[in-house]
């Protein structure tokens, strides 16, 4: 099942009190399927059969058993020997996910029906942006009956250092990897919503979807009815945002009029089971206009981003706080195709990046930037790039930087790593 902004948040998962997270921010294109038609039953999760999504491959395994994978690695399904009575056209197809919970692509397996005497291996292989967590505990497997009712299937084991989820499998049918939480998060006071940023005074709501059962039993997919047990909250308080609970599984969350002590703005949700396992999914979004987050001489910085528009054959990337005696951050490209683009005059070539840098104000202002000059007056450029990400039209751009700066102040630069080092990462809104 896609979720309409899928990692949007970032989000983290407490397990036995063991904490992990994601370490980048990570925008996606809004993709809510609406046409997932789901149906909560008292028998269980009734979706549609998802549609053909790709191209399926057919191999032929008898008797004496085989194997057969996708071109790109995520499916691989190994039926040992005497699984298969006599050979058989085997075929896996991508479908779309309409499974609760769903990870990337379900597939359908075929022909249909078809039971082995012997149960065979079936893998998955995700990506860690796919996922809320890279945790054993937080995976499932599910396939779908014909009357539409999601089943989890027992004996799921995760490798978290391949991405490589498996499981038992004992016919033919659709099947799909799921997880055990997952929040669906919808703007709902924005003109153009911008995955991430919220603009002061705008909401968003946060949905929760938590699936029972939590043990490895073969029963209906269900949504445990969790809403006495999970507590929304807005780290750092009312500075940071409000939050007007609809029900216990859904959340509005309504950014402050002004820039925030916090920026991202986190917003946890925890869910405490009965069986004692803790959940705490959390949420962030920048409020204002975008973010640079830069490290620089061993320190941190995040500034409040705005993208600038006076010039049309360059874009340029402006960051700013007021903290640590007042930091501005310039990024600049000579275009907005993603790749790569080492430093050089952004303003004259094509392909290139830069960066400048200002630590404190006026004329104790410290300045760094990309270019320099050797003793003669010939420039030296540093080394060093800017990488878009991504970027879409009137809705954001998302990159990173790495590379040297040199100090303005020197009169002689002897080399392009003649300079301390800078890195971070920005997105933002963009007017064009």
């Amino acid at each position: 099942m896609k979720r309409y902004f899928q990692n949007v948040i970032i989000p983290a998962l407490l397990l036995f009190g063991a904490v992990a997270c994601k370490d980048t921010f990570q925008p996606v294109t809004p993709d809510k399927d609406a046409d997932k038609e789901e149906e909560i039953t008292e028998n269980g999760i009734r979706t549609k059969p998802g549609d053909p999504a790709g191209a399926a491959i057919v191999k032929t395994i008898g008797p004496e058993g085989g194997t057969i994978e996708t071109a790109d690695g995520k499916i691989r399904l190994t039926l040992p020997a005497g699984a298969l009575s006599v050979p058989t056209p085997v075929s896996i197809q991508p479908i779309t996910n309409h499974t609760p919970n769903g990870i990337a692509q379900a597939y359908r397996f075929s022909p249909d029906g078809t039971t082995f005497a012997k149960p065979g291996i079936l893998s998955f292989t995700y990506e860690k942006e796919e996922i809320t967590l890279n945790d054993p505990d937080a995976f499932r497997v599910a396939w779908q009956k014909p009357d539409g009712i999601w089943y989890n299937v027992p004996g799921v084991k995760t490798d978290t250092a391949t991405h490589r989820i498996t499981v038992p499998m004992t016919h033919f049918s659709d099947w799909s990897a799921a997880e055990i939480a997952q929040l669906e998060n919808m703007f709902v006071d924005s003109n153009e919503p911008v995955p991430g940023i919220l603009s002061w005074g705008e909401s968003a709501r946060l949905h929760l979807n938590v699936l029972s059962p939590l043990v490895n039993t073969e029963e209906p997919l269900t949504y445990k009815n969790a809403s006495k047990s999970i507590t929304w909250a807005v780290v750092g308080g009312r500075a940071n945002g409000t939050l007007a609970i609809n029900n216990g599984g859904s959340n509005t969350y309504t950014a402050p009029m002004g820039t925030p002590g916090q920026n991202p703005v986190t917003i946890t949700t925890t869910i405490d089971f009965t069986n004692g396992k803790k959940v705490i999914l959390l949420s962030q979004f920048v409020i204002g206009t975008g973010y640079i987050k830069l490290t620089f001489g061993g320190k941190e910085y995040m500034l409040s981003g705005d993208m600038q528009d006076e010039y049309t054959d360059y874009f340029e990337i402006m960051g700013a706080t007021l903290s640590s005696g007042g930091v501005v951050c310039t990024i600049s490209t000579s275009g907005y195709k993603p790749g790569t683009m080492p430093f050089g005059n952004y303003t004259e070539i094509p392909n290139a990046g830069g960066i400048r840098l200002g630590f404190g104000s006026g004329g104790k202002q410290k300045i760094y930037d990309v270019v320099g000059w050797d003793c003669e007056g010939s420039e030296y450029w540093a080394r060093g790039s800017v990488t878009i990400e991504r970027y879409q039209p009137r809705k954001f751009i998302k990159g990173k930087f790495s590379g040297h700066v040199f100090d303005y102040s020197r009169d002689c630069i002897f080399s392009s790593t003649d300079g301390p080092v800078c890195s971070g990462e920005f997105y933002c809104r963009t007017p064009r």
